[in-house]
């Protein structure tokens, strides 16, 4: 997969994976569906994607293969197909491909608006305390100044470094904003880009929240593999991907 290339998330991925599923139990040819999908498809880009996906298809090329060499799917959904494929039980996988991506966007949805207000107030506190030392503070040393006096050291130093602070901070919160904004539309579009996968990776290998998640993805393809008759050591191998 390129560095630079956008994956399928959310409902966008859910849709497109239920698609398949009742392509499978409708006994239609999938590289069919997808050029039905193609047309109906108003993005050229994805169109294209659809059709070169078909196009393997009808080449006798496995699903699994032809979706991992678009770049545009995650491994999870490759490696779960490829066990549908081993399994005989592609359109089930496909189907629990959608319920997982489902419930994995409105899972995100929820959090993003459970962090919202409180990151709202905390901008908010920090654009009060900047103006209060840039713009108010200043005002009472030429209060001082003006009675021949002046601050005393400790207070200046406190008001530069809480100017220095919250300046910083605010440009902190500016970057995460815009990163988070970023990360919102692309879940809404349906693609991903590159740094943001590395971000989620990154947030992933210290999450106890990722590791769970993980491990639910693992327990559910070894459950799938032994449904469809495999050794317990087979479908380990097969989840361990």
């Amino acid at each position: 997969m390129s560095k630079n290339q956008t994956t399928y998330q959310g409902l966008v991925l859910s849709r497109f994976c239920m698609q398949i599923s009742i392509l499978l139990k409708s006994a239609v040819p999938l590289y069919e569906g997808l050029e039905a999908m193609a047309e109906d498809e108003g993005n050229e880009k994805e169109r294209a994607s659809l059709l070169s996906i078909s196009e393997k298809l009808r080449a006798g090329d496995p699903l699994s293969a032809a979706l991992e060499e678009s770049g545009r799917f995650p491994v999870y959904a490759v490696h779960m197909t490829k066990l549908g494929e081993a399994t005989g039980n592609l359109d089930v996988c496909m189907e629990r491909l959608a319920d997982h991506y489902e419930k994995e966007y409105y899972l995100a949805e929820n959090l993003r608006k459970a962090v919202t207000y409180p990151s709202i107030m905390a901008v908010m506190l920090l654009v009060i305390l900047f103006v209060l030392f840039s713009k108010v503070m200043p005002v009472f040393t030429g209060v001082y100044e003006s009675l021949g006096t002046s601050i005393p050291p400790a207070a200046q130093a406190a008001m530069e470094f809480g100017t220095v602070f919250s300046g910083a901070a605010l440009v902190l919160a500016a970057v995460c904003a815009m990163v988070m904004a970023v990360a919102a539309v692309s879940a809404r579009s349906g693609s991903q880009p590159a740094f943001i996968r590395s971000m989620y990776r990154t947030f992933q290998n210290r999450s106890a929240v990722a590791r769970a998640a993980s491990m639910r993805r693992f327990c559910s393809a070894v459950s799938l593999s032994m449904k469809s008759g495999l050794r317990t050591e087979e479908g380990i191998d097969i989840a361990a991907g």
